[in-house]
């Protein structure tokens, strides 16, 4: 038999692109937040809050509503993979449901993000946004990231390998071989 192979390299693999990080994301609860539903009688004034997560400028999820309740609680985490955790932004921000469309209650930003396993949760001022210039309250929620355990480097590349088997053929003599 004669063998012939060979490599193919433009299925090498990117041993240096990082790999993806898991974030982890909570958002607890709220205090005091701004009054979105105004009603004739005071104690019927209140909002529909609910929070929409993104991760980068991309929404990653979102809670559920919680009905007439200026300090909801919502104990809502989602994971999502990003490329670089110590440089993403996070945003949290919160929207009040009406019938048709959603008023704007503010924001809270979440930069810097810790490194570990669970989320660091902490009591974060809501911050006005460009979309609600009467934001109130605070927000109980934080962000961690973990990579994934690394697997150590290999000496040698993955490539597809071609192989081609070919056999003598008698019927040729010794002036060939037909593949198999």
């Amino acid at each position: 038999y004669v063998i012939a192979a060979g490599l193919d390299a433009h299925n090498n693999v990117n041993e240096n692109e990082e790999p993806l990080s898991l974030l982890s994301i909570s958002v607890q609860k709220a205090e005091n937040l701004v009054i979105k539903d105004w009603a004739l009688q005071s104690k019927n004034r209140s909002s529909d809050p609910y929070v929409v997560v993104k991760v980068d400028g991309k929404k990653v999820g979102k809670t559920q509503v919680v009905k007439k309740n200026l300090s909801p609680e919502w104990n809502y985490v989602v994971e999502c993979e990003v490329r670089a955790p110590q440089d993403s932004v996070v945003e949290l921000k919160i929207w009040d449901k009406d019938l048709a469309t959603s008023d704007a209650m503010g924001a809270v930003i979440l930069r810097d993000l810790p490194r570990g396993e669970e989320p660091v949760v902490e009591w974060r001022d809501v911050e006005c946004t460009s979309d609600c210039k009467d934001a109130s309250g605070r927000l109980y929620c934080g962000a961690a990231w973990s990579k994934p355990e690394r697997k150590p480097p290999s000496s040698t590349k993955r490539r597809h390998l071609e192989v081609l088997v070919l056999k003598d053929n008698p019927d040729l003599g010794d002036r060939g071989c037909a593949a198999l």
